[in-house]
């Protein structure tokens, strides 16, 4: 009967485990915390709202200009951020 106690208590333990997995996989997609929304809510709305950011759909080498002359003006953004976000912004759909 102990085994028994055992194998439960072990199943329970797993399936809790799988469940708080799922529940925070569920979460992060669903609270659009993607790594482009966290750059640009750490990066760029120090300045800028997410509604200015998102309003006009532009090309890679538009968001490349744009990206580079904030970091001009003292945006603190590393190289792969600038890259990411380039490939990031020129994806999303007004």
């Amino acid at each position: 009967m102990i085994h028994g106690k055992k194998t439960n208590a072990s199943f329970l333990w797993t399936v809790a485990a799988f469940l708080m997995f799922a529940f925070t996989a569920l979460f992060t997609a669903c609270s659009g915390t993607d790594k482009g929304t966290r750059i640009i809510n750490k990066k760029c709305t120090k300045c800028h709202s997410t509604k200015r950011i998102y309003a006009y759909k532009r090309s890679k080498a538009e968001w490349q200009d744009i990206i580079e002359r904030m970091k001009r003006h003292g945006a603190e953004i590393d190289h792969e951020e600038i890259g990411f976000l380039v490939e990031y912004l020129s994806a999303k759909k007004k």
